[in-house]
């Protein structure tokens, strides 16, 4: 479950990720892969989990939980939701497990699927996942060189981001494949 109050953070993270100090990643540029996906869920309900897998064989995909139970009632009982964001420009490499993102004759590993007995999938420590949730409806992406996140942080998600977009936060590039 994301805590209460968790948009907050979300927006403080992502404003120190993206406006923060300069570091050497920021000086090359945020590059944004952002999903093709849509989602729309209720403008009230809680992020309450998310994991990535493995979906189509071999793209990268993103599942979103969000939920109404805080505000479950007899006439609309608690129930969840979940999306799946794909990120078809990422290519899967079977032999190392990596997913991969070509950017200027270079591979960059966006997210690794360990390969033992339970198959996990972990973003790579230079990336982060954002999500934009303006009135419900939903919108993905993966920043790349995002600057210095927490560790521990490997998703932010802003809800009611305003005039905000992804291409504003998220920045120098962004691939819509």
């Amino acid at each position: 479950m994301i805590p209460r109050g968790g948009s907050l953070l979300a927006a403080a993270i992502l404003a120190f990720c993206i406006l923060g100090a300069p570091s050497p990643a920021r000086a090359h540029g945020t590059t944004a892969i952002v999903s093709p996906d849509h989602g729309q869920t209720w403008p009230w309900a809680e992020l309450r989990d998310y994991s990535w897998t493995l979906s189509h064989g071999d793209r990268l995909t993103l599942v979103l939980t969000y939920s109404n139970q805080d505000l479950a009632s007899h006439d609309d009982p608690p129930r969840d939701e979940d999306f799946w964001f794909t990120f078809p420009a990422l290519r899967f490499d079977p032999a190392s497990g990596n997913f991969l993102y070509a950017a200027k004759g270079r591979s960059i590993v966006v997210a690794h699927r360990a390969n033992g007995f339970i198959k996990t999938t972990d973003l790579a420590s230079n990336t982060l996942a954002v999500v934009i949730r303006k009135n419900g409806a939903l919108q993905a992406a993966i920043a790349i060189n995002p600057g210095p996140h927490p560790a521990h942080r490997s998703l932010v998600e802003i809800n009611h981001p305003g005039a905000l977009t992804l291409q504003s936060l998220l920045g120098d590039t962004i691939e819509f494949h």
